[in-house]
């Protein structure tokens, strides 16, 4: 991730977490509120953005500010669409990418904490069709755990690129011929594919499909409206 991007992403944060000052929750959360503080937290903000845009590290992003009133801050910069100059806004919506990584813990745990999932009791014993070869038949099993963990040993990926059309439930058959690259929790190895396996577990163990056991254990409870697994013709993407 670009230092700049580290640096904005830092800042934010930590003005979300110290930011408990008495706010009107009803103020619209389409402009910038008022003040000092405020004036402040946008003026350094926007000091990273405009690095981050004019050095193109990013063609546009969103900023979103919260307290536990609610929004405090949410502007758009940049364009989500270079071909046409489309500019973000609050409205406009991302790609998750990686961050269905923890919305993908927060199901397993749930379902941990239903008696539905073990985290510590063999993969193969709770996902069917899990299986995958070795090169030490004495290796311990995969458990969910270390791929929560990043610790199972599985490799990174299966195929090139951030984006693929391969539903994460064909992992398992895909994952038959293949070989573990490390034994379980001797390394931390970043691996989209254990958390593909999670996501299969997580579907296998809830009954319902992943997107929809999402949005009824998280999304819809946290009003997350504009949030979810499958994209509404009226949804504005940013394409960049």
């Amino acid at each position: 991730m670009p230092p700049n991007l580290l640096s904005l992403l830092g800042l934010i944060t930590l003005l979300a977490l110290t930011s408990c000052a008495s706010l009107d929750n009803q103020v619209s959360p389409y402009r910038v509120l008022p003040g000092d503080y405020m004036s402040a937290v946008r003026h350094e903000s926007i000091k990273l953005i405009d690095r981050l845009l004019e050095e193109e590290l990013v063609p546009g992003l969103s900023v979103a500010l919260v307290d536990s009133h609610g929004p405090i801050w949410v502007e758009g910069f940049g364009v989500a669409n270079s071909r046409t100059g489309t500019k973000v806004d609050p409205e406009t919506l991302f790609r998750i990418g990686s961050l269905t990584k923890p919305v993908t813990a927060i199901a397993v745990m749930q379902l941990v904490a239903d008696g539905k999932i073990d985290l510590d009791a063999p993969l193969k014993d709770q996902l069917a069709g899990f299986s995958i070869r070795r090169h030490d038949d004495n290796s311990p099993p995969v458990t969910p755990r270390q791929l929560l963990s990043h610790r199972s040993g599985l490799p990174s990926d299966l195929r090139k690129g951030m984006y693929t059309d391969t539903p994460f439930t064909k992992v398992t058959t895909l994952l038959h011929n293949e070989y573990a690259a490390y034994h379980p929790d001797m390394v931390y190895s970043y691996s989209n594919i254990g958390y593909d396996l999670l996501g299969h577990l997580v579907q296998q163990r809830s009954g319902m499909t992943f997107a929809d056991h999402t949005e009824q254990i998280l999304l819809a409870p946290l009003t997350m409206n504009s949030s979810g697994f499958i994209l509404s013709a009226d949804k504005r993407v940013a394409t960049s």
